[in-house]
């Protein structure tokens, strides 16, 4: 039962994940005030979806100077690996994805970058 959990909560959040929610908390924790903001990325997504051997991640940045990390997770919510933690420019970007050692399945990949945050879903197939 404490495996599935993980699982639910997913399912539970797969529209923010799909939709791309962003937020980032401002004030006390008496307030809880979310203030809605644009990121400084954004994700053009995995192609293909699903893949074999390797995938593309596209991504597109709008500040001069960003530093981008993306992260592997499994279904529940391990981190895997870290698939990319570099600083880029303005412009459009591609990250080239090797599924080494992994299993068929679905994973997600986490981009994070100056307090923003976004999850995507890839299907890994063997």
């Amino acid at each position: 039962m404490i495996r599935a959990f993980p699982l639910m909560l997913l399912c539970l959040l797969l529209p923010e994940i799909r939709q791309g929610v962003f937020a980032r908390m401002e004030g006390s924790a008496e307030d809880d005030t979310v203030e809605e903001l644009s990121p400084p990325f954004t994700i053009v997504g995995n192609f293909p979806n699903p893949f074999r051997g390797q995938t593309r991640i596209a991504f597109q940045t709008e500040v001069e100077t960003l530093r981008i990390r993306i992260e592997l997770f499994n279904i529940d919510g391990v981190k895997l690996r870290e698939i990319f933690d570099q600083e880029v420019s303005t412009g459009e970007h591609e990250v080239l994805f090797h599924p080494e050692g992994l299993a068929s399945g679905v994973y997600f990949y986490r981009f994070s970058s100056s307090g923003f945050e976004q999850v995507r879903q890839m299907l890994f197939v063997r």
